[in-house]
């Protein structure tokens, strides 16, 4: 497939890049963003069988005009969630994390409030019991490690972590006690940042910083704006109180 090189004006800037004829359609939607949907800047790539197929960018990068560049960086939300267990396989494949071990093995201040028998997969598969955080968090929460991870810790399960094939409490307390010497820890926490880090110099998995450098100024950097929230707009369901059970169950079906 041959893609042909895109300069088109769209309302508050312009989009670049390339995109197959194919797939045209795809680069008028992404247009259509920018003039009719409110869009100010963002940038879209699709691979197929191997090939980059289509590659764009526009807009804008910040209020002040800056322009959203081919490597213009930002955030991705949940779609960190991916390279995180992307990671996460990665360290498996190397031995040093076991999916069926009791979460408090590597992070024994988790075990705690209903978490005390949840394992490594269910912190991958969304089964753990802690969706969100009940406490309202702290202006620039979000941006303090220790705070949200103590936060994230000491949370009570809002459904039961049990299952028949995660070990007791005490079972998890001797193995995290056989492997105290062990700097498993310490293993697991480079290997992520070697996947992660843009800086880094061995081979990985993709540049996707989870933290920037203390220093971002050659690193194009897209703005996050709050626009507000319509007052329309669906609430967030923010409960004290544990789901019923039938809620639970209904929410974790899923088809054969």
């Amino acid at each position: 497939m041959a893609a042909n090189t895109v300069s088109r004006e769209v309302k508050g800037g312009r989009i670049e890049g390339t995109c197959d004829p194919k797939f045209s359609h795809l680069l008028d939607e992404f247009a259509r963003n920018f003039d009719e949907r409110g869009e100010v800047g963002a940038s879209l790539a699709l691979t197929l069988e191997g090939e980059k197929i289509v590659d764009l960018w526009g807009g804008l990068a910040s209020r002040d005009g800056t322009p959203w560049r081919e490597d213009t960086i930002s955030i991705i939300f949940s779609c960190t969630k991916g390279a995180l267990a992307l990671c996460a396989h990665m360290l498996v494949e190397r031995g040093l994390l076991d999916l069926d071990a009791p979460v408090a093995r590597y992070w024994p201040e988790f075990a705690v409030n209903g978490k005390e028998n949840a394992t490594v997969s269910m912190m991958l598969d969304h089964s753990v019991g802690v969706p969100h955080i009940r406490e309202t968090i702290k202006p620039g929460g979000y941006c303090d490690w220790q705070y949200m991870v103590d936060l994230v810790a000491k949370e009570q399960a809002f459904w039961g972590t049990s299952i028949e094939e995660t070990p007791t409490s005490q079972e998890a307390t001797e193995e995290i006690a056989q492997e105290e010497d062990e700097p498993e820890e310490e293993e697991v926490d480079e290997t992520v940042i070697l996947s992660f880090h843009p800086t880094a110099q061995r081979t990985r998995a993709l540049d996707s910083p989870i933290k920037l450098p203390s220093s971002t100024q050659a690193v194009p950097v897209a703005h996050l704006d709050s626009v507000g929230i319509p007052q329309d707009a669906p609430s967030v369901v923010s409960s004290s109180e544990p789901p019923a059970t039938e809620e639970i169950a209904a929410s974790r079906q899923v088809s054969p």
